[in-house]
């Protein structure tokens, strides 16, 4: 269980580490579980999700009913051997009327605008850092196209390198933005 500040930093590096890792395979395709354990722990997965994350990739919460064995340590799941009751007794009329519903949760994929994977290494595979990078790229106000390694770069950060075919439209709604013109498509 993550308790104190170190371990929840421990943890917040271990997820965004095998995340990240998780992510290079592009065969693979990556179900987080955000239920459980300290809400630090599912906010810093999803976080790391909302870096990494690729269109297959998905993040998933159990929702329990009735609402009041969410916090009834002795249940686990529906069904048998999915409770702890004293030997001898009988479960609590709410254990047999339980039910557990899988709710996928909405991902911000910031992929599309950050190289995670540049800001990750830039960031000496820290957590902490990482997220201040990406805040800082995101914030920034200067954009830097460069056709010949076509690259897209916000301030100081690489932000990402789009399909070759993207470039040019980027590079068009760059300009027709900086120059006041309306694009119709």
């Amino acid at each position: 269980d993550v308790s104190t500040t170190v371990e929840a930093d421990a943890f917040a590096n271990l997820i965004y580490r095998t995340v990240a890792d998780e992510t290079l395979n592009p065969k693979s395709e990556l179900r987080v579980s955000l239920a459980g354990g300290r809400k630090t722990m599912s906010a810093d997965a999803a976080l790391a999700l909302s870096f990494f994350a690729r269109s297959a990739d998905s993040a998933y919460h159990a929702l329990i009913e009735p609402e009041t064995l969410e916090n009834n340590h002795l249940f686990w799941w529906p069904g048998e051997g999915g409770y702890v009751v004293d030997e001898g007794s009988a479960p609590p009329a709410e254990f047999a009327q339980a039910k557990v519903r899988l709710y996928q949760m909405e991902i911000l994929r910031n992929r599309a605008h950050l190289d995670p994977h540049a800001i990750y290494e830039a960031a000496d595979r820290n957590f902490r850092k990482a997220v201040q990078y990406a805040n800082e790229a995101l914030a920034v106000e200067s954009m830097v196209i460069d056709l010949v390694h076509q690259t897209v770069s916000l301030g100081q950060y690489r932000a990402m390198r789009p399909p070759q075919q993207s470039i040019a439209v980027i590079a068009l709604v760059a300009y027709a933005a900086k120059t006041g013109q309306t694009l119709s498509l």
